[in-house]
């Protein structure tokens, strides 16, 4: 009796263990209901065109937690929306808040899988209409400075308040849409203020006419004690930044650029996905950067596949050149370069969008080339909205098609790539799931019939190699169905509800994993 105890509680931890290893692979949890937090304050310059001042607002965040979870230490997602750095309706476009369909679709689905995900605001303000192209240039760049603040200051906070939210804070991924992927792309890279005054593509492009930079991190001040005036202050926003005295402005001498919050704490973090967006310039990319996976539409209009001048496109037609930055294509080739992310190429299972994404992608690891239903209009297949939206028809026209059935099934490929490569960069307990090598139909004595089949596929493996699970996939890479806890050398799957065509069937056996193409008729 004693030994059958040993052997239950043996069992029982079996179970348990893989079921915590899957969790990040499977939905597991309903979620609870969101809570909205401030994660921080600073300053924006929203308000200096109508009183002249830039004043003080709180950073908002909408917080996704697992619902029912025991777990005290969960990977956290932080996730920065898309919006052109202004606020909407006045962007003119659909999107632009932490309540975004497409923000409120992924964090849910990262929280059922048991996460904490964390939707967040940042500020906004620039001038895409400026009458100079150096005006316009200067006021995205100090944009982009203060989102790569806002969200360091969010990994800052959470780190702080960890025990709280019951996040390991080695295990934080930052993932950023359109806009959020220009943030989110620069606090991956941007780490040392050298480098916005040393680009290389074009060289100094963030150095104005006068030869001042755009963002000054700081001057000499000899009546400080410091000897350093600090006015946009350091990269992770760490000091108080101000104005100098006697700038006439806007913002004028004396006003605040930067507040420092919670600077106990180091801004790093493990990961960064981006949904377009670009990085300020390719010389940033480095062997200090963190692993990014990249979705980018090749043909995205605002933000280019490889490296082109960003332009305002006015209403009338009009493009106003603003400045060249690099996307997806040549940040993920450096990376591969730099061998950044060879973290992922073990991924060889619970991968079905890994064979497309290596189709598209020129061999570089974390690169996942989209292609919507509209070429050239579809910039961002993952955005949707309601059709009442005041900016729909200005979504339309470079989204034609857009939907929520596809912009979820968009998704579907995009969470899908994510999490496999997620478990091992953040070592997650489904790390050993995803890295396990590949064995072949022979190391099992794999057979299975008939294929193509009507009704049922029978599958069978050597006595001593049993088949554990049974993964059922679309063509576009959808789970279909699970079969669980099957622990047989003989299985018959049955069809049931799945339609007719093609579907890709992985097996789970002890060392690994095999995938076998079936047709259902």
């Amino acid at each position: 009796m004693k030994n059958f105890n040993m052997l239950l509680v043996l069992v029982s931890l079996m179970v348990g263990t893989a079921a915590n290893a899957q969790r990040y692979l499977k939905p597991t949890f309903d979620v609870n209901p969101t809570k909205t937090i401030a994660y921080g304050k600073n300053y924006t310059v929203l308000a200096v065109p109508s009183l002249g001042k830039t004043i003080p607002q709180p950073l908002a965040a909408d917080v996704y937690t697992p619902k029912g979870d025991v777990e005290t230490k969960r990977p956290l997602v932080i996730y920065l929306h898309t919006g052109s750095f202004l606020p909407t309706p006045q962007n003119g476009s659909p999107s632009g808040s932490r309540t975004d369909s497409t923000a409120v679709e992924i964090c849910t689905r990262f929280a059922k899988l048991g996460y904490v995900a964390v939707s967040a605001t940042y500020r906004l303000g620039w001038n895409p209409t400026a009458p100079s192209q150096e005006a316009r240039a200067n006021t995205l760049i100090n944009a982009a400075y203060r989102g790569v603040h806002d969200g360091r200051t969010c990994v800052r906070f959470f780190k702080e308040n960890a025990a709280v939210y019951g996040i390991d804070t080695t295990k934080i991924m930052v993932f950023g849409q359109g806009t959020g992927g220009y943030i989110s792309l620069g606090m991956a890279s941007l780490d040392k203020y050298s480098e916005i005054v040393q680009t290389t593509n074009p060289a100094n492009k963030f150095i104005g006419s006068n030869n001042l930079p755009y963002v000054i991190e700081k001057i000499p001040d000899p009546t400080s004690p410091t000897g350093v005036y600090f006015v946009n202050s350091d990269v992770n926003g760490l000091n108080l930044g101000k104005v100098p005295v006697g700038v006439v402005g806007p913002p004028k001498g004396g006003d605040t650029l930067n507040l420092p919050n919670w600077t106990k704490h180091k801004s790093t973090y493990s990961m960064t996905v981006n949904l377009g967006g670009a990085v300020g310039d390719i010389s940033w990319i480095d062997a200090a950067t963190t692993p990014i996976i990249s979705f980018h539409c090749p043909y995205d209009l605002f933000a280019p596949y490889k490296s082109a001048v960003l332009n305002v496109n006015l209403p009338d037609g009009t493009a106003l050149p603003i400045i060249e930055v690099q996307g997806a294509y040549e940040i993920s080739k450096k990376l591969n370069a730099l061998k950044v992310n060879d973290v992922f190429k073990p991924v060889t299972a619970f991968d079905p969008y890994g064979a497309t994404a290596k189709a598209r992608n020129e061999g570089f690891e974390g690169l996942f080339p989209l292609y919507g239903t509209d070429g050239i209009l579809d910039s961002s297949p993952w955005d949707f909205w309601a059709a009442t939206n005041p900016n729909n028809a200005n979504g339309l026209k470079t989204n034609k098609t857009m939907s929520g059935i596809k912009a979820r099934k968009t998704i579907d490929t995009i969470v899908g790539y994510v999490l496999p490569r997620a478990c091992l960069q953040m070592k997650l307990p489904c790390a050993s799931l995803v890295a396990d090598d590949n064995i072949t139909d022979n190391d099992v004595k794999l057979a299975y019939a008939p294929n193509p089949a009507s009704t049922e596929v029978r599958f069978t493996a050597a006595t001593e190699t049993p088949i554990k699970e049974l993964y059922i996939y679309d063509i576009n890479g959808r789970m279909v169905r699970v079969d669980a806890a099957i622990n047989s050398s003989e299985y018959t799957m049955p069809r049931g509800s799945i339609a007719s065509g093609i579907y890709m069937v992985q097996l789970r056996f002890e060392k690994g994993f095999i995938t076998k193409r079936v047709i259902f008729e």
